[in-house]
């Protein structure tokens, strides 16, 4: 996944943790900072939205490396995509008591998965590895979760799963089927993108059961939806003060841009110290008609 924009996170830096309105604010700055002839630095780059397969492919990329959570984040008009998300979080949230186990990776192996070539953009890797994968230990089952990295199909994979020996065979969920385990080797075939989750009963030797964390909060919910911001009412009603400051903001910008483009700088310059009465604290505007002068 490439990261094309550096944001800005309610999360602690190098001073004490921001209040949600003031991030709400420093995005607002960012959207409003293009001066004249430049492009916003926090313009989305041009290309084609994630489809539902690479949906699911991208977060269990993230189970097969480790992780114990994911978040997600759309920008507006994309409902669509966000569904998506709540469909795989709600696949997610159903086997959560394995994504927050304990992890099992000692003699995990993938024989068979290799392709010659796989482009991705502009670069070639050579002999690449389709399928990753991480089993997890709950507190009476065990779990290998699967995934292959690649739009390319792979047949009849071989994978080595020595926490599996204790059973002989494994569900394979979210696929209505069973597939047989020989001393913890299961043989199977992956279509592009496609992920497999196996499951079986009991823990393998010398791992010990232990109480599933409690995880979520009252930030979660039970249904599809996952997820939820639960604001008090002091922040949404200052969240409500800065949406009103920004429509106000983006309204007078806009006058001050249509000014500059038939020439008349003094015009722009006096709505945009309008601006700056009501708004003193306004720098983005401040640096504006400095650069204008």
């Amino acid at each position: 996944m490439d990261i094309l924009s550096a944001d800005r996170y309610a999360i602690k830096g190098t001073k004490d943790n921001n209040e949600l309105w003031t991030v709400y604010r420093a995005n607002m700055a960012v959207k409003l900072s293009a001066t004249e002839g430049q492009v916003n630095i926090f313009t989305p780059m041009a290309g084609r939205g994630i489809t539902r397969a690479e949906s699911w492919a991208q977060a269990y990329m993230c189970v097969a490396a480790g992780a114990g959570g994911i978040m997600w984040f759309e920008f507006n008009g994309a409902q669509r995509k966000w569904n998506d998300f709540l469909d795989l979080g709600k696949e997610l949230r159903s086997i959560e008591e394995f994504l927050v186990g304990v992890a099992l990776e000692r003699g995990l192996t993938f024989e068979n998965d290799v392709l010659p070539e796989f482009t991705t953009g502009s670069t070639v890797l050579k002999d690449f590895k389709q399928i990753r994968g991480i089993g997890r230990a709950s507190k009476d089952k065990t779990a290998l979760i699967t995934v292959n990295l690649t739009p390319h199909s792979a047949e009849n994979v071989r994978i080595t799963a020595p926490f599996l020996a204790h059973a002989e065979r494994a569900a394979v969920i979210f696929e209505n089927r069973t597939i047989p385990v020989k001393n913890g080797l299961i043989v199977d075939s992956y279509a592009g993108l496609e992920r497999h989750v196996y499951v079986v009963d009991g823990l393998p030797e010398g791992v010990k059961q232990r109480p599933v964390p409690k995880v979520g909060g009252p930030c979660v919910t039970d249904s599809g939806a996952a997820w939820r911001l639960q604001a008090t009412g002091k922040v949404r009603g200052r969240l409500a003060e800065e949406l009103a400051r920004d429509r106000f903001m983006q309204s007078e910008l806009k006058k001050a841009n249509d000014l500059l483009q038939k020439g008349d700088k003094e015009g722009a310059c006096r709505v945009l110290r309008a601006v700056l009465d009501r708004y003193p604290d306004a720098q983005d505007v401040r640096e504006r008609i400095r650069v204008i002068q």
